[in-house]
């Protein structure tokens, strides 16, 4: 919901989140395939935020990145990207 606390945890992050959402893949809709991930995301050029929630101990965590998606070899990005952890505990992983 637009009311959710891990919204707002998530937007305190980065500048970057704020604005408008576009969801660009869910495993609910689009399958538990990482080629369909892939797909989505290869050449988009908008911020992006991924969001997993793990199925055992239902941990929430994921990544942002304001570059935009291409396939490389070598690590790409900024200093806006990070890894996050939402739940059991928030936390921020920055290069």
């Amino acid at each position: 919901s637009r009311n959710s606390p891990r919204l707002f945890t998530l937007a305190s992050m980065s500048p970057s989140l704020g604005g408008e959402w576009h969801r660009l893949y869910t495993s609910d809709s689009d399958g538990l395939s990482f080629n369909r991930l892939q797909n989505a995301l290869l050449g988009y050029s908008g911020p992006t935020l991924i969001v997993i929630q793990e199925s055992a101990t239902s941990g929430i965590f994921g990544a942002f990145t304001s570059s935009q998606w291409k396939e490389s070899k070598d690590f790409y990005g900024n200093s806006d990207c990070f890894i996050f952890q939402l739940t059991p505990s928030a936390a921020i992983c920055r290069p």
